[in-house]
């Protein structure tokens, strides 16, 4: 489990002006900061870059790149040794501004007017349209475990506000049933109870049937990790109230590069997974499905939020809505099916940061963990980065680089 970490998100690229020129033709490389070293020598997405240094040219500013930054790198790449001996370089344009929109859970006040939702530090302003659902009203303020739908542009670090929508949390009836359904006790499921292959083809997978994996020792460190990982304010919250979820972590005997997280707060841990990654790298996945359970996602893409997206009809406060594609015709739609497993899987990759981050484990580890498990190899460093761990790096190097104020604890 152990191997030599390629990291440094404090740590700081300095690369020379005159090598940020416009080059013509493909990158070499087009991929993410992976180790910060020096100006002559770093790595991007595993592979080491080495570049001749060039005297600043007069009247021109160094740019520095940061851990997970975007850059296009043009060279000549030696196979065998993994190394590109870099002539041109430059720093993949984002926009100046970003338009967001979204539907999550408040898991942070920051200060007066900044928010912590949905991985974004999000400031209110006097121009920001503010709406109170009932039983909110207008005299209250934003708080941690409230429901938000929001509109908004990204300058930098920070998410400006044009609208908000605030929603209390309420637990429906429909999403009750759903975690009754999905509420069993995972550890009893014996190897007796394992689904046959013709039960699996007819009637799709049933996790119930899951056998668990006793290992006590991998188990109390699962156990562990995943309950330092569940935010204060749930646990927090009084027995018997409906928005409290009771996490369950079970090891499992399965095969999956992810965890399978039920609405009623039981997840399914393969324990290959457990036994492969390290403390942050398993608290990665962790945080990945404990966010999944927060925000609602199981419910939202249940087969019933389907057929209401299918038809049009919007969505409640307990997370029958995906921003933007309620309009879309699911059922039969593989395309859009996508979109919304895309929207959602980049929903609970940015929160997943959040719970890292509140937790003290390093979120420098996140994009690392879902590149080795889609490799599946020792060297997973040497094969393409995933979009997965793509997107983390590029949240940490906006949302989480040096100064932003989401590196606030939020509460």
């Amino acid at each position: 489990m152990s191997r030599p970490l390629l990291l440094g998100l404090a740590a700081l690229v300095f690369l020379p002006a005159a090598h940020i020129l416009c080059a013509q033709g493909a990158p070499t490389l087009d991929g993410y900061v992976t180790r910060a070293g020096t100006a002559e020598n770093f790595d991007v997405d595993g592979t080491h870059i080495t570049c001749n240094p060039v005297p600043t040219e007069p009247g021109l500013v160094c740019t520095p790149y940061v851990y997970g930054q975007h850059l296009l790198i043009y060279g000549k790449r030696d196979k065998r040794s993994h190394t590109i001996a870099a002539d041109r370089i430059e720093a993949a344009k984002d926009p100046a501004e970003t338009h967001i929109t979204g539907f999550a859970l408040i898991d942070g006040i920051l200060s007066p007017t900044l928010i912590r939702a949905d991985g974004y530090a999000m400031e209110l302003t006097p121009a920001t349209k503010q709406a109170w659902n009932p039983p909110l009203t207008a005299s209250a303020k934003p708080e941690v475990n409230q429901w938000i739908e929001y509109e908004g542009l990204r300058h930098g670090r920070i998410l400006t506000l044009k609208q908000i929508s605030f929603f209390a949390g309420i637990v429906t009836a429909k999403e009750q049933n759903l975690r009754n359904k999905t509420d069993f006790d995972a550890s009893a499921v014996t190897e007796e109870d394992r689904q046959s292959g013709a039960s699996k083809f007819f009637r799709g997978v049933d996790y119930k049937r899951i056998p668990a994996v006793h290992d006590p020792d991998l188990q109390t460190r699962l156990n562990n990790i995943g309950q330092r990982l569940i935010p204060k304010w749930q646990k927090d919250l009084p027995v018997g109230d409906p928005n409290k979820i009771d996490f369950q972590f079970q090891l499992v005997d399965a095969k999956w590069s992810d965890c399978m997280t039920m609405p009623s707060g039981v997840i399914l841990v393969p324990a290959y997974i457990a036994d492969k990654l390290d403390d942050d790298e398993l608290a990665t996945v962790l945080a990945d499905n404990i966010a999944t359970a927060l925000e609602k996602q199981t419910f939202r893409y249940s087969a019933e939020c389907k057929a209401m997206l299918a038809s049009s009809v919007a969505g409640d406060v307990a997370g029958l809505f995906v921003p933007g594609l309620s309009l879309l015709p699911i059922a039969g739609n593989a395309t859009a099916a996508h979109t919304i497993k895309k929207h959602l899987r980049e929903q609970s990759g940015r929160v997943s940061l959040v719970l890292l981050h509140d937790a003290g484990f390093d979120i420098r580890k996140a994009p690392l963990a879902w590149w080795e498990l889609s490799a599946r190899q020792p060297d997973f460093m040497t094969r393409p980065i995933p979009y997965r761990a793509a997107y983390l790096f590029s949240q940490l190097a906006t949302e989480w680089s040096s100064g932003s104020p989401i590196l606030s604890s939020g509460m």
